[in-house]
């Protein structure tokens, strides 16, 4: 008598299937991250991330189980880094860092504390993600290859981050 393996076939998700499922679900993760993070933009970003991060891991589903629900974890779980991430005491001993100007002109160094206050103050209103992005791209000086592959995202995805904060900046 041979023994058979009881191991549990995985279902493959082609790409139609992910269109399918993303269309479906998105709406509702979308709900839930503008509740939770009370921002529509960062919401947008934060559905972006967990359909990435669902695709990433979609071996690890167990088709057993309702498919919503592995969805929606993944999407607490995501708003959970986000809160864990955000620290705005970093973001300002960011700024703080910037350098003096060189003149001790009481003008010019007027002038420099209130570009940096708005800099500062419109930064701050950036979603979690574009700050990165930007302080990488900016305060580090790296490049958006660079950009995309620390955080794992895609390099198109990094040039409309910056772009849309230069956009934001310039405003």
């Amino acid at each position: 008598m041979s023994r058979k393996s009881k191991t549990i076939q995985q279902p493959s998700i082609t790409l139609k299937d992910f269109e399918r499922i993303y269309n479906t679900y998105a709406p509702k993760v979308y709900s839930l991250c503008v509740y939770r993070l009370q921002d529509k933009e960062t919401a947008l970003d934060m559905v972006q991330e967990v359909f990435a991060k669902f695709w990433q891991y979609r071996s690890n589903y167990n088709p057993n189980r309702p498919l919503e629900n592995y969805i929606i974890s993944i999407a607490k779980n995501q708003i959970i880094d986000y809160y864990k991430k955000r620290n705005p005491i970093a973001l300002n001993m960011e700024m703080e860092k910037q350098e003096i100007p060189a003149s001790t002109n009481p003008e010019e160094l007027l002038i420099f504390d209130e570009q940096k206050s708005l800099a500062f103050s419109t930064l701050k209103k950036f979603p979690i993600r574009t700050r990165e992005v930007f302080l990488m791209s900016r305060k580090n000086a790296m490049k958006t290859k660079e950009i995309a592959r620390e955080l794992s995202i895609s390099e198109k995805y990094v040039e409309y981050k910056i772009t849309k904060a230069m956009t934001k900046m310039r405003a």
